[in-house]
């Protein structure tokens, strides 16, 4: 429904039957799927602010160490790392014959080769932008700054070693993967946020959090209310 957000997933099908299914998912939800061959291997980002002439300003390179949902999904726990400078490279030279401006997140999948494949290009704010702000990278000063007054800063580059946390997807990966048995990846998932950048928490604004988490809860008895009518019903659409 135009205007409507709908908040659908990643998966891996395995077979066309299970694609034909997700994408009618899709559609009955008012999207248009995209499908695209899974490619496996480490989930990177390159992030950059450019000016008027293509020059970056800011570049921040992150990988993650674990992705939801798990296969096709996004960082659930980042770290900044070195700069790449030949994917540097390269991105800078793709944002020079877009002509882009401001900000832009390219997520790339480097293969077992070492090959890092361009998957996503966002222009936009993005979930982990907090790891960049922790690597002493202020994004949208930057790139605010460089839209209002043409200010062209010095180009400063992430530190590395930094860590991003998002509790909620690490928490639902550790449901589902079970790495080392449950309780062992769930109280791996609650150390890692220790002294990490969290996605949404933050003793110095912790409104937006506040309403996430009322949000969740909404969603969540959403969820088992319905989940009850139909064990009562013992199935949708049955009398």
């Amino acid at each position: 429904m135009q205007g409507t957000a709908v908040g659908l997933e990643a998966r891996v099908c395995a077979t066309q039957i299970q694609a034909r299914a997700r994408c009618h998912e899709i559609m009955q939800a008012g999207g248009s799927p995209i499908l695209q061959s899974r490619i496996p291997g480490t989930l990177v980002a390159v992030v950059v602010v450019a000016d008027q002439r293509a020059r970056l300003l800011a570049v921040v390179q992150q990988e993650a160490e674990r992705i939801w949902p798990p296969e096709a999904g996004t960082s659930a726990r980042a770290r900044t790392v070195p700069l790449d400078k030949s994917l540097v490279g390269s991105v800078a030279t793709l944002v020079a014959e877009l002509g882009w401006t401001g900000l832009a997140q390219l997520q790339f999948i480097r293969g077992p080769d070492g090959r890092a494949r361009l998957t996503d290009f966002n222009g936009r704010f993005y979930g982990s932008m907090a790891l960049a702000l922790g690597a002493g990278v202020n994004l949208p000063a930057i790139w605010a700054g460089m839209a209002t007054d043409g200010h062209a800063a010095s180009p400063v580059e992430g530190r590395p070693g930094v860590r991003f946390h998002w509790l909620e997807g690490d928490m639902r990966r550790a449901l589902v993967e079970r790495r080392g048995g449950l309780f062992k990846d769930l109280a791996t998932t609650i150390r890692y946020g220790h002294g990490a950048c969290p996605s949404i928490w933050s003793l110095e604004d912790a409104w937006p959090g506040i309403r996430h988490v009322v949000g969740l809860l909404a969603r969540g008895t959403i969820k088992l209310t319905a989940g009850s009518a139909r064990d009562k019903r013992g199935g949708w659409g049955r009398q």
